[in-house]
């Protein structure tokens, strides 16, 4: 065995990493604070096992991937030995491998076949269409989708909770057909027996029923891996850790997680695994990894303050390694356009200081939320990628609706046809004549409601005659575009969206989007036809090469890190998400927030709206850990012996800077020289006097220029 490499390898590691490495027999959870060098300490400890007599056979490594134990493995063979045979892999391949032996004891035969997650999704998918009839109008591509019944039955599975409350608690939507959908499950369960087949769930959940079942397995298991490691424990469900309970009967458990970065569980993943571990493992031994190889300090300052405002926590105090550093910067704006035109002007700012953009992230809570965003980067040629959801303007239902306001604001023959495809309901659509349909067309265009109103109540169109009603009212000067938005998003959800999209996975995000864009569109309501053809001419902007720009969901950013991270749309019903009931809905909302803030290494700036509430999150912190960016405006009074003018001057600077700015008249002069030096001396406004004042009334004083 190598040891001489394994003690250069203990060199380089801090003092709670050594304690970790050096632990042999016994219980054990490491609370691994965000960049902390997990990963490092659990190839330390693997090698350390094996340095000390173990036998690398009797080491069992779970991980949540495939990839994360075999790259742990080879980097504790390469400190060890290359003939180190540790066993390793995911709770799935561990119960599978299980299963292969022993399925006949459960009435599989032990070659069973094994449902991947695309292929559940397909025979969730046929089975619900052979119940199509139970659907009435709708058609094929508007049922739910396999995705969505995969995500129930997995987490009413892993959770041990009925169909029913998983519907009912997370898509509401689909409480009119829940008893289709559990038709569908039992089906689903039927066809697997019969195929003697099993779901990526189902070998979880039998390798569990196995080991309660037979104590002889549970013993052989461990007598077999005496030593035991998990990685991630934050993100296993409840099935998984009773799975562990049974084979570390020997007590030699090591669970390595943060209970801080538990934020999935949407996916079923129980947060209080974490804590239950030592009922389940007497005389635990916690250790803590609280030093950050990330961050720059005031990062963790903020981090810290996060952690200290959790409901259920380990204590932590994540400290750095590196010196120095700046405040995470806080920017507060009037609406979303003005949030990233801040965003890109920054990002354009650090671009030009030699930052990478493949170094720079922004993160939101829903992937939505970036729609002002992603258009002003293309506006701005600013290359980027999107992780974690649709770019905004490539979802049907808001096409459908910009169809909608396009035709309210710039009317035309073309639009018409595409509102009306929308608005007749299908059982009307071949009651009407060619002629007659033009007609309808026609009336539509022209705004001759008196002769559209006929028709709509001859043939009961019920949707064009609410649609005519506020449109008419627009024409006709009765309320304003701003007003025709709402009328028009109002519509649109409650008349299409709602029964044209009722099955939809992300249901409630979906429609939260619509009035998101609405606001956005009210916004640009002084030229809303060129904004929405941005919008459309938006989806041609997508990153291809590697160095870009990445905007991601928190969620997909996780075990991610950039230099620079901007936060963004942190207002309430934002973030936290409005679809938040319970405290603990709230708390793992938190959870996702530290998440955030805990993936900027340099620089980290955090974004709102002051058409919201700020986030709660923000509220919590003490003022001092954050620089406040100030808005404000020079309002310039300029004149010589021959010539006078006045201008303003826009500044969204730190507040740390404004005060240096305002106390130093140099500063000010430097930065005004920079900025229209040139110019007034090509109006002839050569060594002008100067008024100054600004808007808020920050300063106000008068001097000469000296250029």
């Amino acid at each position: 065995m190598k040891v001489g490499t394994l003690d250069k390898f203990l060199e380089n590691l801090n003092k709670q990493q050594k304690q970790v490495v050096k632990h042999i027999d016994g219980p054990a959870i490491v609370i691994a604070g965000a960049g902390t060098g997990k990963t490092t300490t659990l190839v330390g400890r693997l090698a350390n096992l094996v340095v000390n007599g173990v036998e690398p056979e009797s080491i069992l490594l779970l991980t949540f991937t495939k990839k994360a134990a075999e790259e742990m493995i080879l980097r504790a063979k390469n400190l060890i030995g290359k003939d180190a045979n540790i066993k390793g892999g995911t709770f799935h391949s561990f119960c599978l491998q299980l299963l292969r032996r022993n399925a006949n004891l459960l009435g599989y035969k032990n070659d069973f076949r094994v449902y991947d997650r695309e292929e559940s999704e397909l025979i969730l998918q046929q089975l619900l269409l052979s119940q199509k009839s139970r659907f009435y109008n709708y058609d094929n591509d508007d049922l739910p989708k396999g995705k969505l019944l995969a995500d129930i039955y997995s987490k009413a599975k892993n959770k041990y909770l009925p169909f029913e409350e998983v519907i009912k608690q997370d898509h509401p939507n689909l409480n009119d057909v829940v008893d289709v959908i559990i038709e569908v499950f039992n089906l689903y369960e039927k066809k697997k027996k019969e195929e003697q087949a099993m779901d990526f769930d189902d070998l979880i959940l039998n390798g569990l029923e196995l080991l309660r079942k037979y104590p002889k397995i549970v013993e052989k298991l461990s007598q077999t891996f005496k030593y035991i490691m998990v990685d991630e424990y934050q993100d296993t469900n409840k099935p998984q850790a009773e799975i562990l309970y049974l084979i570390g009967k020997h007590q030699n458990v090591v669970s390595v997680g943060d209970d801080a970065q538990s934020i999935y569980g949407f996916r079923g993943a129980n947060f209080e695994n974490m804590f239950e571990f030592q009922k389940h493992f007497p005389n635990t031994k916690v250790y803590t990894l609280e030093v950050n190889y990330r961050s720059v300090q005031p990062i963790l300052n903020l981090a810290n303050a996060v952690l200290t405002n959790m409901d259920k926590k380990y204590t932590k105090v994540l400290r750095t390694s590196k010196a120095g550093g700046s405040k995470p910067y806080l920017f507060i704006a009037k609406d979303d356009s003005e949030e990233s035109e801040f965003i890109v002007s920054e990002i354009e700012k650090l671009l030009n200081s030699g930052y990478s953009p493949q170094n720079i992230a922004v993160l939101m809570r829903s992937s939505y939320h970036s729609a002002a965003l992603e258009l002003l980067l293309r506006e701005h040629n600013i290359d980027y990628v999107k992780v974690g959801g649709l770019k905004i303007w490539e979802v049907k239902y808001v096409k459908e609706f910009l169809k909608i306001v396009e035709f309210l604001i710039k009317p035309n023959e073309v639009l018409a046809l595409e509102v009306l495809s929308l608005l007749l309901p299908k059982n009307k659509r071949g009651n009407f004549s060619k002629e007659r349909f033009s007609e309808i067309v026609n009336s539509l265009v022209k705004g001759e409601f008196d002769r559209l109103s006929f028709l709509v109540e001859y043939y009961d169109l019920w949707r064009l005659r609410e649609f005519s009603e506020f449109y008419e009212k627009f024409k006709k000067g009765k309320i304003s575009t701003e007003d025709v938005i709402d009328e028009a998003v109002k519509f649109y959800v409650r008349e299409i969206f709602q029964y044209k999209y009722k099955f939809l996975e992300d249901y409630r995000e979906s429609e939260s989007s619509l009035y998101d864009i609405a606001e956005l569109i009210k916004q640009h309501k002084d030229d809303v036809f060129g904004f929405i053809k941005e919008f459309k001419l938006s989806g041609g902007q997508t990153g291809t090469k590697k160095d870009v720009l990445t905007l991601s969901t928190v969620h997909s950013a996780k075990g991610l890190e950039w230099d620079v991270v901007f936060v963004i749309g942190l207002s309430e019903e934002r973030f936290p998400s409005r679809f938040c009931k319970t405290e603990g809905d709230i708390e793992e909302e938190r959870r996702l927030f530290y998440v955030a803030v805990t993936r900027a290494k340099e620089l980290l700036y955090l974004t709102l709206n002051s058409k919201n509430k700020p986030s709660r999150f923000l509220k919590e912190l003490p003022s001092e850990l954050i620089t406040e960016f100030e808005k404000i405006t020079l309002d310039l009074a300029l004149r010589n012996s021959k010539n006078a003018l006045n201008l303003s001057y826009s500044l969204t600077i730190p507040k740390e800077n404004l005060n240096l700015l305002l106390n130093q008249k140099s500063v000010l002069e430097a930065e005004l020289k920079d900025v229209i030096g040139d110019w007034l001396k090509n109006l002839g406004l050569n060594n002008p006097s100067i008024s100054i004042t600004t808007q808020p009334p920050l300063l106000d004083y008068d001097y000469d220029l000296p250029f």
